[in-house]
């Protein structure tokens, strides 16, 4: 299937109607940015590796949190390191439950 010009969330509900429940959202700042102003995100998984690259795109643009306390927090949070890179994966905390974090059994992350 391909979208033009539909919102994430038209997306999403027309996949839903078909069946389609789970679906990856990898992007660039733009979709990013929509898919977390919308609340349209039920898990975040992000990769963090040794550069640093710069530019004028944030990782999420959209709207955004006007302070840090009206920020999205994550929950059930999870960190893997796989070879330099680190992996970073949490669920959208929307209902205001504590954040918890927990390290993978298998993880050298101290």
């Amino acid at each position: 299937m391909i979208y033009k010009q539909k919102s994430l969330a038209s997306v999403l509900k027309h996949l839903g109607k078909h069946g389609i429940t789970s679906v990856l959202i990898e992007g660039g700042g733009e979709v990013l940015g929509e898919a977390l102003d919308k609340r349209l995100i039920d898990k975040v998984q992000i990769y963090l590796g040794p550069m640093l690259t710069g530019g004028p795109v944030l990782a999420f643009r959209g709207e955004g949190a006007e302070q840090t306390a009206d920020a999205l927090r994550l929950r059930e949070i999870e960190y893997k390191q796989i070879g330099q890179t680190i992996s970073i994966s949490g669920h959208p905390d929307v209902q205001g439950r504590r954040i918890t974090g927990k390290l993978s059994a298998d993880s050298p992350v101290k």
